[in-house]
């Protein structure tokens, strides 16, 4: 039904049903003590509130169920790293870049620990990647932007080392980001070294 609700355009609806779900599965495993199944339910729950709450402008909720999820996924390294990610994402959404800093690194950084030596979650790194940088940088946060190339460069040198393949492949946009970033800035002492990594 939730899904139905949203493939009408009916996201109020759909988040109205999310809540009762939450409800009822909290209320399900209440008093008990919680598999590593059951408190999957309830975080995937939540998750689904809090997306619908994205989707029909509650932010306020939507940013209290994320910030909820990092702090209760942190011994749960690739759901916590997601959560980082949903947070940054709903910052980034309402424009709010200050914000979206720390859980958007935070996830980048999670996640590449675990993506070392899986080069087959390359892509799914790169486009979150490639969407938080284009985000800062195309809506004129080159400061922002500039600090968050150089974060994940630095992220890719310590997981893949800066002469592998998908390192030079791979992650070209955080240095054009960076060079471009600097430029805007006025800030171009030192990019020659940035320069020399791009070729």
């Amino acid at each position: 039904r939730i899904n139905a609700h949203h493939e009408r355009g009916e996201n109020e609806e759909a988040a109205d049903l999310c809540e009762q779900v939450l409800q009822l599965t909290k209320k399900k495993y209440a008093g008990r003590r919680l598999s590593p199944e059951q408190s999957m339910e309830i975080a995937q729950a939540r998750l689904n509130l809090s997306q619908f709450y994205k989707f029909v402008g509650r932010f306020a909720d939507a940013e209290q169920l994320f910030l909820d999820q990092v702090d209760d996924w942190k011994d749960i390294p690739d759901w916590h790293a997601q959560a980082c990610s949903n947070l940054g994402d709903l910052y980034l959404m309402i424009g709010d870049y200050e914000s979206a800093m720390k859980p958007v690194l935070a996830g980048l950084s999670a996640k590449m620990s675990g993506f070392a030596g899986r080069t087959g979650m390359y892509d799914m790194f790169d486009k979150e990647m490639t969407d938080s940088l284009l985000v800062l940088y195309e809506s004129g946060r080159y400061e922002q932007a500039a600090e968050m190339a150089e974060q994940a460069l630095k992220l890719c040198q310590r997981s893949y080392g800066s002469d592998s393949g998908p390192f030079n492949e791979k992650f070209a946009l955080p240095r054009a980001i960076l060079i471009r970033s600097k430029f805007q800035l006025g800030e171009t002492a030192g990019l020659e070294t940035v320069v020399g990594r791009v070729g």
